[in-house]
């Protein structure tokens, strides 16, 4: 009798505009609920939602034209009759017209409860149809939301790469002073989103560099270094660094993060801000023990939680020399 709804609840709950997340939540909450009276109701729920209507809509027309028409038609001789006990009424007539009353509510009844299933389901199916263009519309604010919502990607091609003559050496009064060139691994960065809004700025972007050995043995867990940012030893004194390792980016634009540098001894050393506490620029903690190694950046603010993979490892047979691995791929997970 009824038709099972073809409607699913497809979308997230997690949207992190409230009110629309308010509205996503309702309405997955209240759609089973729709779809079980409609679809997997018992036979006592649906007996009572039968009578419940039946009654409902039956009730007032009886009252209003049958049983009101039956008082219209019986109090006046009963009024007569009270007043003068000797008047003559016709019974006969009256009785007629009492039958015709009842011929035409049953008649009424009859197509009534013959009508009552195919109203309660028109009933049911029109708010299973303002459930779906309340679902289509939610979906269609979703994906508004999801193509402004910032979308940070390797900026191919070499987005992941060697910097070959980077200048290093001793750091005075927090201050490098370069005396020998050294290779850099860096990464680079751009936002790409798949629509141009106001909220397709990513604000306050942190990355967080993890480095591994093949054996899956974490060796340094640091903040990553945006390689424009501005050094610390350029910072004027009192002026807070708890900024530094963030940055902006706006639609297409591009920033780089440092990831290590080989040395003249051939040994791999990570590299972020704390490289400036050191005066030969090489914390104990960011030294590298091995030759291969794989790399874990994960970058996060609002509205971006990304993380990418890739190895690199000392080029065999040479004391210096870096190999960008592509086994295993590099990979983003979301």
């Amino acid at each position: 009798m009824f038709r099972q709804p073809d409607l699913l609840c497809g979308l997230s709950a997690n949207v992190t505009i409230l009110p629309l997340a308010e509205g996503i939540i309702f309405f997955c909450l209240r759609e089973p609920e729709i779809v079980a009276k409609v679809g997997n109701s018992g036979f006592w729920e649906y007996q009572k939602r039968f009578w419940n209507l039946f009654l409902g809509e039956a009730a007032p027309w009886a009252r209003d034209n049958i049983f009101w028409g039956i008082a219209v038609l019986i109090i006046p001789p009963i009024v007569a009759v009270i007043r003068n006990r000797s008047a003559s009424l016709d019974w006969e007539m009256v009785k007629l017209t009492l039958w015709l009353y009842l011929i035409a509510l049953v008649i009424y009844l009859l197509v009534h409860f013959i009508r009552t299933p195919w109203k309660l389901d028109q009933k049911w199916a029109t708010e299973v149809e303002c459930l779906k263009t309340e679902r289509d519309k939610y979906a269609a604010k979703s994906k508004e939301i999801e193509d402004a919502k910032p979308r940070i990607v390797l900026r191919e091609p070499n987005a992941i790469h060697v910097a070959p003559d980077v200048g290093i050496g001793p750091v005075v009064s927090g201050f490098l002073h370069p005396t020998r060139t050294v290779p850099f691994i860096k990464v680079r960065f751009v936002n790409r989103p798949k629509g141009n809004y106001p909220n397709s700025v990513a604000r306050g972007v942190n990355a967080r560099v993890r480095i591994f050995d093949l054996s899956g043995q974490l060796q340094v867990d640091m903040a990553g270094r945006w390689d424009d940012t501005t050094q610390p030893s350029h910072i004027p004194f009192g002026v807070s660094k708890t900024e530094l390792p963030s940055v902006d980016f706006g639609i297409e634009q591009e920033h780089g993060l440092d990831i290590a540098y080989q040395d003249t001894d051939g040994l791999f050393v990570a590299w972020n801000n704390d490289n400036y506490d050191y005066p030969d620029a090489r914390p104990p903690n960011h030294v590298l023990t091995g030759k291969e190694f794989v790399v874990e950046v994960k970058l996060s603010a609002a509205w971006v939680d990304e993380t990418f993979k890739f190895q690199f490892a000392a080029a065999a047979g040479h004391s210096r020399g870096i190999i960008i691995s592509t086994s295993p791929a590099i990979q983003a997970k979301t």
